[in-house]
């Protein structure tokens, strides 16, 4: 169909119905849905990640503060003698020989710490030498995994977050192992001084547990919380959906030209709809009449009222018309153009 089809309003599209308006309107809203849906569900996860590597950064500050304090476990006011014991290092108070008073107040007792990580040998026991080495590999995870989140930068975010769980998991694991050597040293001749002969192994007898081995518990649930939810973040998938497509769409989509509506003002390779559309070029094109034998001579040539030529017309139509084969096939009058659509 040509254009001038559609200005005398031949093939005008027809009018959608009340079913086909409400399910389009209805797809648009479940669209919009989704795509709101999946907006909130980006930031929601960029937020939880973002959380995840702040915690994962706390959690390895407090586990070099649980590596380094000597607060484990000390003694009670029931304990023999004030003291305190951490992995690798524990502290005792000295008294001063004398008892006499200097600057008007009475000297008070120093306390003196002993064990040093360069000297395996000034730990107290095997097993708080165990437990020192479990708890250094923790704090090594811990630091590893910090020092992974700089992988973000040329690396796939599940790759990164995979990395992380790994060493998070690890970490915990290494920590768990640290806490159950501990108690293992308790029997030792310099617990027993301070915490009472009941001190055994797993056992504090006059002795409490101090703020430093609740802490390394702490940091044990948080390195396997922190180790599923990197895994939870690594099999996300956060991807931006498509563009809608409305092809199916009754009312198009907004600029669009209905090729129903065209104008001369309007072009169909204009529209989105039509941009993958092949150009389409109209040239007019006039058949002609097969040739016709001249007159013969002598003949006499039609009468005036059968010329279409505007000094005649049709018969029973009025005056003028031009004979074949000047004329058009079949009857008198101007050749009708013919549009012919050529596809480049």
């Amino acid at each position: 169909m040509d254009i001038y089809g559609y200005r005398n309003g031949h093939g005008m599209p027809q009018q959608p119905t009340q079913q086909e308006k409400h399910q389009a309107m209805q797809a648009a809203q479940s669209e919009g849905k989704v795509t709101k849906y999946s907006v909130l569900y980006m930031r929601q996860s960029k937020s939880v990640a973002i959380l995840w590597g702040v915690f994962s950064f706390c959690s390895a500050i407090l586990n070099i503060v649980v590596f380094l304090s000597e607060e484990w476990v000390g003694a009670t006011e029931n304990s023999k003698s004030p003291g305190h014991f951490g992995l690798w290092k524990y502290c005792f108070f000295v008294v001063g020989s004398s008892s006499s008073v200097i600057d008007g107040s009475l000297s008070e007792p120093t306390v003196k710490c002993m064990g040093s990580l360069v000297n395996f040998s000034s730990i107290l026991s095997q097993a708080f030498r165990a437990s020192t080495v479990f708890v250094g590999i923790a704090v090594l995870f811990s630091i590893l995994c910090v020092v992974a989140m700089l992988l973000f930068c040329v690396m796939k975010d599940q790759s990164v977050f995979e990395i992380c769980s790994i060493f998070q998991a690890l970490q915990g694991v290494s920590m768990v192992i640290g806490i159950l050597c501990f108690p293992a040293g308790w029997d030792h001749e310099q617990v027993r001084g301070i915490c009472g002969k009941e001190s055994n192994d797993y056992f504090l007898g006059l002795c409490g547990i101090r703020w430093a081995f609740v802490m390394a518990f702490i940091c044990v649930i948080d390195a396997f919380i922190l180790s599923i939810l990197a895994v939870v973040l690594s099999k996300r998938k956060v991807e931006p959906l498509p563009p809608p497509s409305f092809s199916n769409n009754t009312y198009g989509h907004k600029g669009e030209v209905n090729g129903g509506y065209i104008s001369d003002s309007h072009s169909l390779a204009g529209s989105r709809k039509s941009l993958t559309m092949p150009s389409v070029m109209m040239v007019p094109h006039f058949q002609m009449p097969p040739p016709q034998p001249p007159p013969t001579p002598g003949g006499t040539l039609p009468p005036p009222e059968q010329y279409s030529d505007g000094q005649g017309g049709h018969p029973g139509h009025g005056p003028g018309g031009v004979p074949p084969p000047y004329g058009a096939p079949g009857g008198y009058g101007p050749p009708h153009p013919q549009m012919q659509n050529f596809q480049l």
